[in-house]
């Protein structure tokens, strides 16, 4: 295991020590520093109120939601749902373009 690697989990030990929140990873790390979260009742209402941080996605938020007891947030659509409708928009105009696998 790398030096980075050890820097990375004892910063996540120390963020799950601060916020009493565990067990955690990166990304929700890191959305526990940003918003400066130090306990779960703060995390609840950081998810209640739909606090966001830049590079904290979806999956990672659903996760924060479960480890404080608030119900996960299902998808309406994926990207690959909204690549569709696209391709569906340029085929009714006649549009050429190169399909993306």
């Amino acid at each position: 295991m790398s030096a980075f690697a050890n820097r990375r989990k004892l910063w996540v030990y120390r963020m799950e020590k601060l916020s009493g929140v565990a067990p955690l990873d990166f990304k929700m790390a890191r959305y526990i520093e940003k918003l400066n979260i130090r306990s779960p009742e703060q995390l609840r209402y950081a998810l209640e109120h739909n606090q966001e941080v830049i590079w904290v996605g979806f999956k990672a938020m659903n996760k924060l939601r479960v480890l404080v007891g608030i119900p996960e947030v299902q998808r309406k659509y994926s990207w690959k749902d909204e690549a569709q409708r696209l391709y569906e928009m340029l085929d009714k105009a006649g549009i050429e373009y190169i399909k993306q696998k």
